[in-house]
C-alpha cells in the first residue's frame, strides 16, 4: 500500500477520536516545542509523539494516532494533532531541532471549515489545505500556517525520516 493511502486510510479514524476526544487538557502554546515564541495563544498541540519519546498516557487519549505513530515508530520521531482557532494563525518559525534534520513534516488536513480558506505556507509557497491531500514538507525551512475560516482548523501532524521516505512514492502527497 503506498504511504499516501495508508496515511488517507487513518483520516476518518482521526477525525472521529478527536471528535470524541476532550482536549480541554490542551495547552494554549506561548512557545512551540521547539523553545521558539508563538504570538499568540490561539495554537494547541496534542501531542502524542515529540521527539521519538511518546507523551504519558499517549495510547490512551489519542489510541488512533498512537497507533498510527507505532507503525513505523522507529522512522516516525513526531505525531501531533494541531488545532488552530479561527480567523488566527501562526507566525513563521522554523523547526531547528537536531532529530528533525533528517526528516520531513506531513500535514494531513482534518477539519475545517468551508467558509473560508485554511493554509500552510512554506518557504514563501502558500498550500491550502484539503481533505485527503496531505502535504509534506521540511520544516527546517520557515513555515506558517492560517485559518481563515469561521471554525477551527484540525491538522494531524507526522514526521518521517528522510531515509524512510526515499524508499515510498511520494506521489499524491502535495509538496
Amino acid at each position: 500500500m503506498k504511504l499516501i493511502d495508508l496515511l488517507n486510510s487513518y483520516v476518518p479514524r482521526l477525525i472521529e477520536e478527536y471528535n470524541t476526544t476532550s482536549l480541554d487538557h490542551l495547552p494554549y502554546l506561548r512557545k512551540n516545542y521547539y523553545g521558539q515564541l508563538v504570538d499568540r495563544q490561539n495554537w494547541r498541540v496534542g501531542s502524542i509523539k515529540m521527539n521519538k519519546t511518546y507523551m504519558p498516557n499517549a495510547e490512551k487519549i489519542f489510541p488512533v494516532a498512537y497507533e498510527l505513530c507505532e507503525l513505523y515508530s522507529e522512522y516516525c520521531p513526531c505525531g501531533c494533532y494541531s488545532v488552530l482557532e479561527p480567523h488566527e494563525g501562526v507566525t513563521p518559525h522554523t523547526d531547528t531541532a537536531p532529530l528533525l534534520n533528517n526528516s520531513l513534516r506531513i500535514h494531513m488536513p482534518l477539519i475545517f471549515s468551508n467558509t473560508g480558506e485554511s493554509s500552510l505556507t512554506v518557504d514563501g509557497k502558500k498550500y491550502v489545505h484539503e481533505i485527503g491531500k496531505p502535504i509534506i514538507f521540511d520544516n527546517s525551512l520557515v513555515h506558517s500556517a492560517k485559518n481563515d475560516t469561521d471554525d477551527y482548523r484540525v491538522v494531524f501532524i507526522i514526521d518521517f525520516t528522510k531515509d524512510f521516505l526515499a524508499g515510498h512514492s511520494l506521489e499524491g502527497f502535495v509538496s
